[in-house]
């Protein structure tokens, strides 16, 4: 299982909640409030949000218009529907409305969106993703800037990153303490060593911009990405990515592509209890 939190229901809070979700899910084309959730779960407004909140990390109207958001932009660049028709068949009063929210999720218009053809920013059903928070991402090329230092990863005969990058992270921040700004996003990233099976180049760093000088960085390439979130203790990261890349992945409809896995720490870890991060695995653009 990926997360503690899940483990925590019970078999038949597990099941009402999956009900919940075949209902969201079923239901996008009509009003979904909270209210109207709710009358379709065993739980009062209250409970259910709670109960929603620390299984999976979202809200649910965060869930309900993600979820309306990643159809739409689906049906944009796979069918040859009208971005009116598309709208309405998704949930939205209007064409305008649709086009407001889809500007401030994609950060484009939904014409621009579809003359990109790249299938990003798409949250994964909850229902099909044992209530993991997961989506589907794509980033372009971008220089990473740090440090580097020798990893051994899961299939390693002596693994031994769950020492290294606590360290190294650790050794990094020490030497860059301006990262730690709130403004940058961290990133480690496992650049694997050909012929040398379980063995990465770990760096730790931020995304390099102009000013930035340019030793002590590695260019990554234009790559798309299947994107776990974890917010959770920090001794339970490896699991989480473990369950994601073992589990859920091989019976997904996607594709593992060989590249640089990524994470992604929005703010530093504060202690073992705490830690918000995303595990990004390289996939072929679906």
């Amino acid at each position: 299982m990926y997360s503690i939190q899940v483990e925590r229901l019970t078999i038949k809070q597990r099941t009402d909640l999956m009900g919940t979700l075949f209902f969201i899910e079923n239901n996008l084309q009509q009003p979904l409030s909270l209210d109207i959730i709710a009358n379709h779960s065993p739980w009062s407004r209250w409970q259910l949000q709670r109960i929603f909140v620390a299984s999976t990390g979202l809200t649910l109207a965060q869930y309900v218009r993600e979820l309306r958001l990643s159809k739409t932009a689906e049906e944009l660049l796979y069918t040859d529907k009208r971005q009116i028709d598309i709208a309405l068949s998704c949930g939205f009063e209007s064409e305008i409305s649709f086009s407001r929210s889809f500007r401030q999720y994609f950060q484009c218009t939904p014409g621009q969106y579809r003359k990109r053809n790249i299938r990003t920013h798409i949250r994964v059903l909850l229902t099909q993703s044992a209530l993991a928070p997961i989506r589907i991402e794509h980033k372009p090329a971008f220089s990473l800037v740090g440090t580097n230092s020798d990893v051994q990863g899961f299939a390693a005969a002596q693994p031994n990153f769950h020492q290294v990058i606590p360290q190294h992270w650790h050794n990094t921040l020490q030497q860059n303490p301006h990262w730690l700004n709130g403004k940058d996003t961290l990133f480690g990233a496992f650049i694997s060593k050909p012929g040398d099976e379980g063995h990465f180049d770990y760096w730790a760093g931020v995304e390099q911009d102009k000013t930035q000088p340019k030793h002590g960085s590695i260019q990554l390439p234009d790559q798309s990405y299947a994107v776990i979130s974890h917010r959770n203790s920090i001794t339970q990261f490896a699991q989480t990515v473990g369950w994601f890349i073992d589990e859920w992945l091989p019976d997904s409809n996607l594709s593992h592509q060989p590249g640089t896995d990524l994470e992604l720490y929005p703010q530093a870890p504060q202690g073992i209890k705490n830690l918000s991060a995303e595990y990004w695995v390289p996939i072929n653009s679906v």
